[in-house]
């Protein structure tokens, strides 16, 4: 009788030992491990992004064009027009952020040897993207300051399409040249779901990335609202906001785009290159910012 009343407390022994090894702790759902203490960002964008939800505090390496936040000019710099895959190794980072766009095959498949853990940003879309803020913010410990960022892209966009608008105004996203070489931004690209968020309908070539304007596919297209870069933080005064509004003459003074509506009514909208270009830690404010004109757009 005793060994009949024994075993099932055995049995009961056995499955909570077994209950303790297979029932890992988690954070959100997914498996906690090891934070990451050290981290090369070899991107403006995703030095931006980390910066920001973790306030420097693992960043241990960047690219020369890094500038926001102010904060980072401190990290050492191990990426120039390449990154220098010596001094990155002799970091030792665990972790490896880039934006794939800003890559090839072959600087990927050098990056990935390095040995450490990589995480490319490479969304096309804004709710893609905000899952991998909220994925980076898990392997660095930041969950919260990254679904606070998140938050802030989701009320902007939010925000524009609750807007009644009468149509989507159709929106160019160009890159404008020294010359009359000018880039535009694909419509399958993350600028153009930023500008979909914003109430917008982006128009150009089939294409995830800014390629070489077409002028004859510009004119079809005819964009209502011209969207253009500028940098703001430059030596050179010529390329501040002065030099915004020269570079919208560009494109109001090219021959070939006079028919183009935008062009016509010279509703261009000069946004700083940095916020414009990078998928990085000021969308939500990139929404806000097009989203206002094209409000003013469409009530025209």
């Amino acid at each position: 009788m005793r060994r009949l009343l024994s075993l099932p407390l055995l049995v009961l022994a056995g499955l909570a030992v077994f209950g303790c090894e297979t029932a890992p702790q988690t954070r959100g759902g997914q498996p906690i491990t090891e934070p990451v203490r050290s981290v090369v960002s070899l991107s403006p964008s995703s030095t931006e992004i980390l910066a920001s939800i973790n306030y420097n505090r693992i960043l241990t390496g960047r690219t020369e064009s890094d500038n926001f936040p102010i904060s980072v000019s401190s990290v050492p710099v191990v990426a120039s027009v390449k990154p220098n895959y010596e001094k990155i190794a002799a970091i030792k980072p665990q972790l490896v952020l880039y934006d794939e766009l800003l890559y090839s095959k072959d600087d990927i498949k050098k990056i990935t040897d390095l040995g450490a853990k990589t995480f490319a940003f490479n969304a096309n879309t804004v709710d893609e993207f905000t899952k991998q803020i909220y994925r980076l913010g898990a392997l660095v410990n930041s969950e919260s300051n990254a679904s606070s960022y998140v938050d802030k892209i989701l009320a902007a966009k939010s925000t524009a399409q609750a807007q009644s608008l009468s149509r989507n105004p159709k929106v160019a996203v160009v890159l404008v040249g020294d010359g009359t070489e000018h880039m535009v931004v694909g419509t399958k690209s993350f600028l153009a779901d930023v500008i979909r968020s914003a109430g917008g309908e982006p128009v150009g070539p089939d294409s995830d990335r800014f390629v070489s304007l077409s002028p004859e596919s510009f004119v079809a297209s005819n964009p209502e609202m011209i969207v253009i870069a500028y940098p703001v933080f430059s030596k050179n005064e010529d390329l501040t906001r002065d030099g915004a509004i020269k570079r919208a003459k560009k494109i109001v003074n090219d021959p070939r785009l006079k028919s183009v509506l935008a062009v016509q009514k010279e509703l261009i909208l000069p946004v700083d290159e940095d916020i414009l270009t990078r998928r990085g830690y000021r969308v939500d404010r990139l929404i806000e910012e097009i989203s206002r004109r094209i409000q003013a757009v469409a009530q025209k």
